[in-house]
């Protein structure tokens, strides 16, 4: 049974103060904590419905940590989903600082993507093409986000998201690194390679010219309508199939 501090603590989590004072995070919803037990993440806690708890019956008999049943009502006020009614694992975060990307795979490296949306969406179209790393700046938005979990649709299961200072990262890397550009050549026209590194920028800054030495090519998507600029999520997606075309 949840205590009033249990509560507490889980609510909390929706704060990234308090995700790193306790080094947790709430992964929500009926698929994303499905797919989470199914893979045998660890898992401090798990709040369900008695609607989840009889139709996953099987599944949860494996499960050795503490499961609470509680009303649809109070699951979906202990996170960010009001529309939660299945749900609410909370789950230690994981250090990935003493491990690194592996540089012979492919990989997106993402620069100041700071929209929680954005990043779950990319981390889901990442796992789509197989690409199963993702390189970030140290401000781009933490993957631990309650927002950006919930975007990824259970592909952050898959996708490894390191934090990291892109300058130093990049002088490591031995083949082509594909930055997206509005200036650059027309991404129709280009042969990507496999392994590749395709670099992205936020929407309202790009790319910072501190990273320009490491770039081997500039691509853009060309326009055939008026809008200026496309949501960084879109224009991934759009890169990530041009290297697997």
């Amino acid at each position: 049974m949840l205590s009033k501090n249990d509560i507490k603590i889980i609510k909390s989590l929706q704060n990234k103060k308090y995700r790193k004072t306790y080094g947790l995070f709430t992964v929500e919803g009926e698929k994303n904590v499905v797919e989470l037990i199914q893979a045998g993440w660890a898992i401090q806690r798990l709040v369900i419905s008695e609607r989840f708890a009889l139709k996953y019956a099987s599944l949860l008999a494996s499960v050795k940590h503490p499961v609470d049943i509680v009303s649809e009502t109070q699951l979906g006020e202990l996170g960010h989903l009001e529309s939660n009614h299945a749900a609410l694992a909370v789950v230690p975060m994981m250090d990935r600082r003493q491990e690194q990307p592996d540089t012979g795979k492919s990989m997106l490296v993402l620069c100041n993507v700071q929209d929680p949306g954005n990043l779950g969406t990319i981390i889901r179209t990442a796992d789509w093409f197989g690409i199963d790393q993702i390189v970030c700046s140290p401000v781009t938005v933490e993957w631990f986000n309650p927002k950006v979990i919930q975007a990824t649709m259970g592909a952050f299961i898959r996708v490894k998201v390191f934090y990291q200072e892109l300058g130093p990262f990049l002088q490591t890397i031995s083949h082509p690194i594909v930055a997206a550009d509005l200036q650059g050549s027309n991404i129709y026209e280009y042969s990507f390679q496999d392994p590749s590194v395709i670099l992205m920028g936020s929407e309202s800054h790009g790319i910072p010219e501190e990273l320009a030495e490491y770039i081997t090519d500039r691509l853009t998507i060309p326009s055939f309508g008026e809008t200026e600029s496309l949501n960084v999520a879109i224009a991934t997606g759009i890169f990530c199939y041009a290297l697997r075309r």
